[in-house]
């Protein structure tokens, strides 16, 4: 008798769910419109108050008044549409494109049960490096609400993985301690996790050991074992801390670590995940005036410090099969994930206005007379073919087949081709205005030239030209929002992020929001000369100012 009494339950809550959906769909009987960004979707007042309490408080807030809509044009439509069908359905269709999004809007409206999913897909699908981005985009996103989520539902698992990426031993201090602190004190083994953390992070830079008693304090870690079961995060820590600074006994930053050594078993620790870390997108930025290498996460909008190189112009970057390479006047340096690695010398110091970027497994080096290149793989090296003719400031990319150039504060228009199966340089059709110090990107297999000079003392530009590689012919595809030049590009899917360069002032921003160019994502940060490049990605475009 109850289970008959339980199948009818269960038959009339599904009953219940798919009319429900299919009235919204029909907009049966809906009285209420949540507005996005120009799309409007029509529900029941009913549906929303009993999924959740966000829309419970504003419609009992507003009892008596005849209040249809509300407006959300804070949030993304996919994702509004996402929260919407959870709420019919209990169903939603999360990707690694629209987390993010879904996320945010879930939070807006307070699912916490598609949150919940949200966090649930994060944990089966992210790679060991996304997962320190993410963790860092929803503290400093959402401060300590989802931050304590996301390691209430599987710290031990994540900072297994946190703990051995670059960008987790690259991050600064006031990232390690906003991402240890929001680890909270009452999940099991919390000392644990944020002890093996900290001294990973410790040991990876010796002159980081000052930095101990600030760091403990911040990130809320207890060095006091308990009187009967010893913490073992804590003896992790005191005995490496110990071992580590007699070895460094030359330094009198890790002295005080001495002190801390106990007789305590030592606990080993290491990476039991069993997942080998994933390729994935990210960009490197060389900040030519800084010197320092940083990483940036397109997705979550993060960035982490690699390392630091000299300071000077004539430093270039760009990536071979995943792995950085630098061009450092005569010298060509490849990224071994701990320090440059020299590789070859060059007969001839390129000009420093040459461009360096990556092309069927090999690095080129172009300049105006001589065009040379190098493959990592049998350390073959050929020099002293011919140039692009091109003057000074003129930019580079390239496509799978062929290498574009153009511009140059002397060369204004001129554009040409170089083909690697006849070692040559051919002409194209000129571009439509002069540029010099320009950038330009391979996007849907046509060629895009962004901003540059019109002289070499003229105003930085903001305009946007396509070169269609199968007519031959340039065309204007629009504006980025300010004029710039000096700067340097590269491609992440559909999107042509630039970075770095001489930045028109606020004063010059365009204002026409139709006419700027859609695919372009400008990242102000950087002031000054820059290089750019996919790392750890096969799929390599890029341009080097």
């Amino acid at each position: 008798m109850d289970e008959s009494r339980t199948q009818l339950q269960s038959s009339h809550t599904v009953a219940l769910l798919i009319n429900l959906k299919r009235m919204k769909e029909k907009k049966l009987l809906c009285d209420f419109t949540i507005r996005c960004r120009g799309q409007s979707f029509y529900v029941h007042k009913i549906v929303l108050a009993a999924s959740t309490r966000y829309f419970e408080e504003m419609f009992m807030e507003e009892s008596g008044i005849d209040n249809k809509i509300v407006m959300m044009n804070k949030l993304h439509v996919e994702a509004v549409q996402q929260c919407i069908d959870y709420m019919y359905s209990s169903v939603a269709n999360i990707t690694l494109d629209n987390v993010e999004n879904v996320l945010h809007a879930s939070d807006f409206m307070q699912l916490n049960g598609l949150s919940e999913l949200c966090f649930k897909f994060l944990k089966r699908t992210i790679s060991s490096i996304e997962i320190y981005h993410i963790a860092m985009f929803l503290v400093k996103t959402y401060g300590g609400k989802y931050g304590e989520t996301f390691f209430e539902d599987f710290a031990m698992d994540a900072t297994e993985r946190i703990i051995v990426t670059e960008s987790f031993l690259n991050s600064n201090q006031e990232d390690l301690t906003r991402l240890l602190g929001t680890i909270p004190l009452n999940i099991e083994n919390a000392n644990v996790i944020k002890c093996r953390a900290l001294f990973e992070w410790l040991k990876f830079e010796k002159h980081r050991m000052k930095l101990l008693p600030t760091l403990i304090t911040n990130a809320c870690i207890s060095l006091q074992p308990r009187k009967v079961v010893i913490d073992t995060g804590v003896a992790e820590l005191m005995n490496e801390l110990g071992t580590f600074s007699q070895k460094e006994n030359d330094d009198t930053s890790l002295n005080g670590a001495k002190s801390m050594k106990t007789n305590v078993v030592k606990t080993e620790f290491s990476n039991t995940s069993g997942h080998a870390p994933k390729l994935e997108t990210q960009i490197a930025i060389l900040n030519k005036p800084s010197g320092f290498v940083e990483i940036f996460h397109p997705k979550w909008g993060t960035y982490v410090k690699l390392c630091k190189v000299s300071k000077s112009v004539d430093v270039k970057l760009t990536s071979i099969c995943g792995n950085l390479c630098m061009l450092k006047e005569r010298s060509l340096f490849i990224w071994n994930g701990q320090t440059w690695k020299n590789s070859v010398h060059l007969q001839r110091k390129p000009n420093r206005w040459s461009q360096f970027l990556s092309f069927q497994d090999c690095v080129y080096i172009i300049d105006k007379f001589q065009t040379c290149w190098y493959n990592p793989k049998n350390e073959q090296l050929v020099e002293n073919i011919d140039g692009c003719l091109l003057g000074d400031g003129f930019c580079a990319t390239a496509s799978d087949n062929l290498i574009y150039a153009m511009g140059g504060w002397d060369t204004g228009k001129v554009a040409t081709r170089f083909d690697p199966l006849t070692d040559t340089w051919s002409s194209i059709a000129p571009m439509n205005m002069r540029r010099s110090w320009g950038t330009a990107v391979i996007l849907n297999e046509n060629v895009y030239v962004i901003g540059g000079k019109s002289s070499a003392f003229g105003k930085n530009q903001k305009s946007v030209e396509r070169y269609d590689t199968d007519t031959n012919t340039w065309t204007k595809s629009g504006n980025i929002s300010r004029g710039r030049s000096h700067s340097s590009s590269c491609v992440v899917g559909d999107t042509v992020y630039v970075f770095g360069g001489e930045i028109a002032n606020e004063g010059e921003i365009d204002d026409n929001k139709s006419d700027l160019w859609e695919p372009v994502v400008t990242c102000d940060k950087y002031h000054g000369k820059v290089s750019v490049c996919l790392y750890n990605s096969t799929n390599i475009a890029h341009n080097d100012k």
